[in-house]
């Protein structure tokens, strides 16, 4: 295949088949690519305070008196060179809300107070792309529960105005499967910690986690910044290696939730494991520091993550069947 493409630059990239050229993708005018937007959830607009990394939280009220169940979110970060994370959770106490009032400007900051989270229910990062479950599954959110969205400003950005937009989707009906989502790869189960790159070092690290009960994944999202260089994710069971994700040139700048071409079953006492390689030296050209500092484990960029995140929902016989991405996965049976 990189023969194919390498012939075809030389050759000028000459024009393919018209005949078989896709149909160009069609974008409505509001920038949206929900069939139904049922929330907006909008924060600010925030003029950022600093310049070096910022947090601020947002809380929203839920205007639904009873149960919701989120199917898909869409992020439009306001200042996409900017915005290194937008996380939304819930917050069922109200303290969130409290501490939004409570400050002046629009949102909170730890000089406010700290956020409440009841349920972390997704995240945006660079590149990232709507996150979509099957029809029939969503994320639950109880009436009388306030939105929170987490926001982090990377350096720089001082008297910037941000004003990121969530869109919601919701799933409505009696049968609704309930989707879970969360870090189940993280730096409490590395087998070789603490995460700490020594300047003018290449460190490698890895975690594992046991599967206890037969599990139905969606999507993966692995998480690093920039001293990382590649990431892997698979497990074993049986004997056998099943690959789930691989990264072999790590950018911070393209980040998302990869979604699975057909739902993902692990089966019970299956051990997922990762691999994270990590180049502190002078020949990583996206090192932050200039010469090679000392890096640890924290939430700056200047820090490091070792973070997988999956989306998932308990096993129901058939999930094996279903389909997340029909074209793509058409596109590769025609491959083979």
């Amino acid at each position: 295949e990189i023969d194919a493409l390498a012939a075809w630059v030389v050759q000028g990239q000459p024009f393919g088949d018209p005949d078989l050229e896709p149909v160009a993708p069609q974008f409505p005018e509001s920038g949206s690519l929900l069939d139904t937007i049922d929330l907006v959830v909008a924060i600010g607009p925030y003029t950022l305070l600093y310049n070096t990394d910022e947090y601020r939280w947002f809380a929203i009220a839920n205007p639904f008196p009873t149960t919701i169940y989120i199917n898909a979110i869409e992020v439009f970060p306001g200042l996409d060179d900017v915005v290194h994370h937008a996380d939304i959770s819930y917050d069922d106490t109200g303290a969130s809300m409290a501490n939004d009032q409570a400050d002046p400007l629009p949102g909170f900051n730890s000089n406010t107070g700290q956020p409440t989270y009841s349920y972390y229910m997704n995240a945006w990062q660079p590149g990232g792309n709507i996150a979509r479950y099957p029809s029939n599954w969503g994320i639950a959110v109880p009436p009388g529960s306030d939105f929170v969205v987490e926001i982090h400003y990377g350096p720089g950005a001082q008297g910037q105005v941000d004003s990121t937009v969530m869109n919601l989707e919701f799933v409505i009906g009696q049968d609704v499967r309930p989707v879970s989502v969360g870090w189940l790869l993280n730096t409490s189960n590395m087998t070789d910690g603490p995460l700490f790159i020594p300047a003018n070092t290449v460190r490698t690290f890895h975690q594992e986690r046991t599967v206890t009960a037969p599990t139905s994944f969606v999507s993966i999202c692995p998480h690093m910044h920039n001293v990382g260089v590649s990431y892997t994710v698979w497990y074993e069971f049986q004997g056998d290696s099943i690959p789930l994700i691989r990264i072999p040139h790590w950018d911070f700048h393209w980040q998302k939730y990869y979604t699975f071409q057909q739902v993902q079953v692990i089966p019970a006492g299956a051990v997922i494991k990762s691999e994270a390689v990590y180049d502190n030296t002078p020949l990583n050209e996206h090192n932050p520091n200039d010469p090679p500092q000392d890096v640890y484990n924290g939430s700056t960029t200047e820090d490091e993550m070792f973070l997988t995140y999956f989306i998932w929902t308990n096993y129901q016989p058939g999930d094996e069947d279903i389909v997340l991405d029909s074209n793509l996965f058409a596109g590769f049976e025609d491959a083979r």
